[in-house]
């Protein structure tokens, strides 16, 4: 007979100086996952969020301590897709490209980073002087829309 869900669960977890940190298997993403009653992989941070405070239904569970390991419910709170990304761009960890998992580059040091600083204040002069559409500034930078949407909209490298 399977343990329940919350015993499984703490026995992954250990807390120290405020962090609830898991011990458990990770995700490729470095958050970690556990299998729910239903034998389904979730994160540990939704387990926790629904263990100690309520079901987050289809609501993204985030964490305020930035920590991807840490599934102390006093550090998670919900919110949507947009509320994910708002989190990122306030705390600065927003790359264009892929965000690194396993450094903290940010910008154009991130070597994901598909642009340069000085790309972005070009984009955003030819955007906001020369009148350049953002389907223009994608074909002349190599960039997907939503890269130069976020750029002219100052959401990333402010």
């Amino acid at each position: 007979m399977r343990k329940p869900l919350e015993e499984r669960f703490l026995a992954k977890v250990v807390k120290t100086d405020g962090y609830w940190i898991w011990q458990g298997a990770t995700m490729s993403s470095g958050y970690g996952v556990l299998r729910d009653s239903n034998t389904k992989m979730v994160g540990a941070h939704r387990i926790a969020y629904e263990l100690y405070k309520d079901p987050p239904g289809s609501l993204l569970v985030l964490h305020k301590c930035d920590n991807k390991l840490c599934v102390n419910p006093a550090h998670l709170f919900l919110g949507n897709t947009q509320d994910n990304v708002d989190d990122k761009v306030s705390k600065n960890r927003q790359a264009i490209g892929k965000q690194c998992n396993h450094c903290d580059q940010k910008g154009e040091n991130n070597h994901y980073s598909k642009v340069s600083n000085k790309d972005v204040l070009e984009i955003r002069r030819l955007f906001e002087e020369e009148g350049y559409s953002q389907a223009q500034l994608m074909k002349k930078f190599s960039l997907k829309r939503n890269h130069i949407y976020a750029i002219v909209r100052y959401k990333i490298r402010n």
